[in-house]
């Protein structure tokens, strides 16, 4: 159910319409499962299609959700991440079509302070769209609300 979860907006530092998921739908230590429908006017729509490469920052922002409501239990601030690394990526369609109701699951494959390893996987319905292994960087703020980043 998802009412047992924030609203996005309140899990990932994006804004306006950079925020891209729906709706957190499960979420436990290291695995998270989204949902995105793909809307007339949204981000990265064109001529009622997204390609599908999109979904990286579909899988980026799932990550930052998952990472965003961990913080949330413990009572942290959300801190900002970035992909830093696409070890393979498997793009099964070319386009995804407005409508198209899509999971995104991502599952933590090692984590240390500030760098993380997911394997991530977009499916709509029981088809697999698109999968890919990110490695991503966590930092504390995001860049001009400190003195130096890292």
């Amino acid at each position: 159910m998802a009412d047992l979860y924030p609203s996005i907006r309140e899990l990932i530092p994006h804004d306006g319409p950079m925020v891209l998921l729906d709706e957190m739908l499960h979420c436990e230590p290291g695995h998270a499962r989204c949902r995105i429908t793909i809307a007339p006017g949204m981000r990265f729509v064109s001529d009622g299609a997204v390609d599908t490469i999109v979904t990286l920052e579909y899988m980026g922002q799932a990550v930052a959700a998952s990472c965003g409501y961990a913080a949330f239990r413990g009572g942290n601030d959300i801190r900002v991440g970035m992909i830093i690394g696409c070890r393979r990526m498997d793009i099964e369609v070319p386009k995804l079509q407005v409508g198209d109701e899509l999971l995104v699951e991502v599952r933590e494959v090692r984590a240390q302070e500030e760098i993380s390893v997911y394997e991530c996987e977009v499916c709509r319905g029981s088809e697999i769209v698109a999968s890919a292994q990110l490695t991503l960087f966590h930092a504390e703020k995001p860049p001009g609300e400190s003195d130096s980043f890292p």
